[in-house]
């Protein structure tokens, strides 16, 4: 930080020159450490935050995708939410507290746990529903096929009678 910068302008606004060696200024300083110190521990925290996040939802993934196939786009779909989510959970938690920061983010790792879980299980429930409904429509449908073959036969046989009756007469 600029203290030349910050001595001009509060001399602009409050027509009061600082001098360089003033205690607001040390102040200054001290804060501005303070903060560059806060922000480099909220940056590793936030850093390993979100590698322990990408390492449980990797996890999660080579779980699901060895039970179920296709479902990866649906999959991709809710942890780019979770993503969005812990990202979003990141941002607010900068304004809070360090404890406050691990609470929202373990919140928010259970959710995106429970969210994929629940989206696997409404989507083998879909596809056994699917599985069970072909296979009951083939059923009918190849009853269908063998009562229009009966129903043709009984047709062609009235339709034929008169003309086996005239034959063997």
């Amino acid at each position: 930080m600029d203290l030349d910068v910050l001595i001009a302008e509060v001399a602009k606004r409050h027509r009061f020159v600082l001098s360089p060696d003033d205690p607001v200024l040390a102040t200054v300083t001290l804060t501005e450490l303070a903060w560059q110190e806060a922000s480099r521990d909220l940056e590793a925290r936030l850093a390993a935050a979100v590698d322990l996040t990408g390492h449980a939802c990797a996890a999660e993934l080579r779980a699901s995708s060895a039970n179920i196939e296709g479902l990866s786009q649906r999959i991709e779909d809710i942890l780019t939410a979770a993503l969005g989510r812990v990202q979003i959970a990141c941002e607010d938690m900068a304004r809070e507290t360090a404890a406050s920061l691990q609470t929202q983010l373990a919140q928010s790792m259970l959710q995106s746990q429970k969210d994929l879980t629940g989206a696997l299980t409404e989507a083998v429930s879909s596809l056994q529903q699917t599985a069970h409904d072909t296979a009951r429509a083939r059923h009918w449908a190849i009853i269908a096929a063998a009562l229009s073959g009966a129903i043709a036969l009984g047709i062609v046989g009235v339709l034929t009678a008169p003309v086996w009756m005239a034959v063997v007469r």
